[in-house]
């Protein structure tokens, strides 16, 4: 009973994107307890991770073809989750998804939800927890490297010029060692506040098949570039 209360609390009050926080939903529970079960299971075979929200999530949807082509054989594990924030990222991280792991690469997709949210976080804060989580995940996994991708753009130009800046902060994170930034926007996006649609769901947000294969192919040369160094 306790611990519904402490959700239930949490759920009212606005959330800060460097502050580790659960999401109440059971589902989301459930699934958090799945990702920390496996990593249990399989520690030693997972070489790659993948961290982030529902278009993490999405390679066991539209773009399950290209998931289990390229990356299922490499020992990957996708530990995506609709809807999730950088603080619900935290929370997972601190609680035992990553424990005993030692992948060579995680890539780590997070933010759009943040600025997303209802009120919506701004840049700054948004960058904030995009760093806690990036610090975190180095901290943590300390023989992996990090491959992070900047926020993709969505919706139309009154969302562009947000997520531009987002990522242009977070490319600053970028350091040529442990951590290397990745911009996909050009790659998504026909002009500036248009997304490519035949990448897009009708959303605007969420990817289809084809979205997840310019991701593949946009990502491929620094993933494998730093999946086989030392």
């Amino acid at each position: 009973m306790k611990t519904v209360l402490v959700l239930a609390f949490l759920g009212l009050a606005h959330a800060v994107p460097w502050v580790p926080e659960p999401r109440g939903e059971q589902w989301w529970l459930d699934l958090h307890r799945s990702f920390v079960e496996n990593t249990a299971r399989n520690a030693d075979n997972i070489t790659v991770l993948f961290y982030g929200d529902s278009i993490t999530q999405g390679w066991f949807g539209p773009g399950k073809e290209v998931y289990d082509r390229k990356y299922a054989p490499l020992g990957t594990a996708n530990y995506g989750i609709s809807g999730d924030r950088t603080e619900h990222l935290l929370f997972r991280i601190q609680n035992d998804e990553v424990k005993g792991l030692n992948p060579k690469l995680i890539v780590l997709k997070i933010g759009t939800n943040n600025i997303g949210n209802d009120p919506r976080d701004n840049a700054d804060d948004t960058v904030r927890g995009i760093h806690a989580v990036a610090d975190l995940l180095l901290q943590v996994l300390p023989n992996s490297k990090l491959l992070l991708l900047g926020v993709l753009p969505r919706n139309d130009a009154s969302w562009f010029q947000l997520v531009a800046d987002i990522n242009i902060k977070i490319s600053k994170f970028h350091d040529g060692n442990r951590v290397h930034f990745l911009d996909m926007w050009h790659e998504f996006s026909t002009a500036f506040g248009v997304v490519d649609p035949q990448l897009y769901s009708g959303d605007q947000l969420h990817l289809e098949a084809p979205g997840y294969q310019k991701w593949a192919d946009t990502m491929d040369r620094l993933f494998n570039e730093l999946l086989n160094s030392n």
